[in-house]
């Protein structure tokens, strides 16, 4: 991968969310992972540095997003809030529905993260930002291991995978978007990012 400035910008949150919109994808995509790929973010960088310029120029709707918040101060919260920020003022998407819940007779099923209308798609993203450490190095999904050692990259990607991409093939998902008058996702994606720490 290659080696990237972390600080860009005088503002810190514009730094962030400049961060989050360059930082490579922790999977590579297939047809059993379908996660947004590098070239994607590549593109969404490059399409964002003029804006993030003259957002670094004058922050303050972006602070006031961010403010507005609520536990900001939780990763992966504060995460979604500037990824929510950057999908309002997305010059060619529409941002239809974030953390949308889904409920069955009272009961909480899940919520979609994003569904977005881009130009061609109606899209169900799911977003992750992770942290993992390698046990021993090794390439199975178990052996990567989160703080406190409550997550794992297994437990994550069993999530992701088998339920909250799945959403939208539930009755009750499906119910919930007509409910509300949303249109039905034509692509399920993860925005999957974080490190990897490999063993010492």
């Amino acid at each position: 991968r290659q080696k990237m400035s972390r600080y860009l910008f005088h503002h810190a949150v514009v730094n962030d969310l400049a961060a989050a919109l360059r930082q490579p994808s922790l999977m590579m995509p297939s047809e059993q992972m379908p996660c947004l790929d590098d070239a994607f973010f590549q593109k969404a960088w490059s399409d964002a540095k003029l804006w993030l310029q003259e957002l670094d120029k004058d922050p303050s709707a972006l602070l006031a997003h961010i403010d507005k918040t609520p536990r900001r101060n939780r990763l992966g919260l504060y995460y979604e809030a500037l990824l929510s920020f950057w999908l309002t003022e997305h010059p060619a998407w529409k941002l239809l529905a974030h953390e949308f819940p889904v409920y069955d007779d009272k009961k909480t099923v899940g919520a979609y993260d994003f569904l977005v209308e881009t130009t061609t798609d109606i899209i169900h993203i799911e977003v992750a930002v992770k942290y993992y450490m390698g046990v021993e190095g090794i390439a199975d999904w178990n052996d990567w291991i989160g703080p406190g050692q409550r997550d794992s990259l297994k437990l994550k990607m069993d999530k992701m995978l088998g339920k909250q991409l799945r959403l939208s093939q539930l009755d009750a998902g499906q119910s919930a978007l007509k409910l509300a008058g949303l249109p039905q996702p034509t692509r399920r994606l993860m925005w999957f990012k974080g490190v990897f720490f490999m063993p010492y």
